[in-house]
């Protein structure tokens, strides 16, 4: 199985923003990136980092970023939509400042640059964020797991009758696991499709990619059956995360960055 092979072929690194040129130079503007590279980043940095990112962030997220009440949210998207510009730009071969993110008629986000054959997408939650880069539409999801949720009664709304009969046979210390496996894969789904909500999360059935790792996926959305590969990703201890892109599956090459000053 395609999806599977690619699974087995997933390569991780480690790098700090010194790193850069030499790691991925090979995928600079002009280049077409066959992976699709998943970056971890902790978004609970000190404050001469925090500074150095928000000082890339545009007018729009200046903005967006004062509007949090409180500290630790505001932080946390400085530190991640600073990391995002950083690793974006090392693609592009362009300053992190200089990017155009924008957002299309469906919220999903796209980088308005020439040449430049990579799309996008952030997740974080907690003190981590997940960013997913690679030439092909993606999306990419990541959750802290919490055992005090309510998660039957969010599965009941949301899931399929086939994914509330498997999660219901779960013991219950790994029963929320279990939800978030589940929640992840459905979020990393809709957000390559740039569907939102539009698609209700009880009508995307992903238990071929929890049975399997990764599986393909035929989702309808707007009129249209979109095939997509997506994959569990097993990142850090406490976290669930998926990855999903559209077409065939292909190597996942996991980054972990360490710092973010260079």
């Amino acid at each position: 199985m395609l999806a599977n092979t690619c699974a087995r072929n997933s390569r991780n690194l480690d790098v700090a923003s010194s790193d850069y040129a030499g790691a991925f130079n090979p995928f600079a503007m002009g280049s077409i990136l066959e992976s699709v590279d998943v970056w971890i980043v902790h978004t609970d940095v000190n404050v001469e980092e925090r500074d150095t990112l928000k000082a890339l962030l545009s007018p729009a997220e200046t903005a967006r970023a004062r509007r949090f009440t409180f500290d630790s949210d505001r932080n946390r998207y400085i530190s991640s939509h600073g990391m995002l510009r950083r690793i974006l730009a090392m693609y592009c071969g362009v300053s992190a400042d200089a990017l155009d993110i924008y957002l299309d008629a469906n919220g999903k986000p796209g980088i308005s640059i020439v040449g430049a054959h990579i799309q996008f997408n952030l997740s974080h939650s907690a003190d981590v964020a997940l960013i997913a880069v690679t030439s092909a539409n993606c999306g990419a999801d990541v959750e802290k797991i919490r055992p005090d949720l309510a998660h039957m009664e969010i599965a009941e709304r949301f899931f399929t009758e086939n994914e509330n009969d498997w999660l219901a046979t779960l013991p219950q210390p790994v029963r929320s696991n279990g939800f978030f496996r589940l929640w992840t894969i459905k979020e990393a789904v809709l957000k390559t499709i740039g569907a939102g909500l539009s698609i209700p999360l009880n009508e995307v059935d992903v238990m071929g990619v929890v049975e399997r790792g990764s599986a393909d996926l035929d989702v309808v959305a707007f009129g249209t059956k979109t095939r997509l590969w997506t994959s569990e990703l097993a990142i850090l201890p406490g976290f669930a995360a998926a990855v999903a892109v559209s077409g065939e599956g292909r190597p996942i090459r996991t980054i972990t960055l360490h710092s973010v000053l260079s």
